[in-house]
């Protein structure tokens, strides 16, 4: 997983497709453990975040 860009309530994550199936239709997204969203493609935008 590389991030791509990042500010202060967004980060753009990219990642190495899944080789352990050959039909994977999307990929979920969690972060800190919850489920924020999911992928079709091997790209992602996290526009939720809040500082600490």
């Amino acid at each position: 997983m590389t991030v791509t860009s990042k500010s202060l309530t967004t980060i753009a994550i990219e990642w190495d497709a899944s080789t352990d199936n050959v039909k994977v239709e999307g990929y979920i997204i969690y972060r800190d453990g919850i489920r924020v969203g999911s992928s079709r493609t091997l790209r992602y935008i996290d526009q939720n975040l809040t500082k600490h």
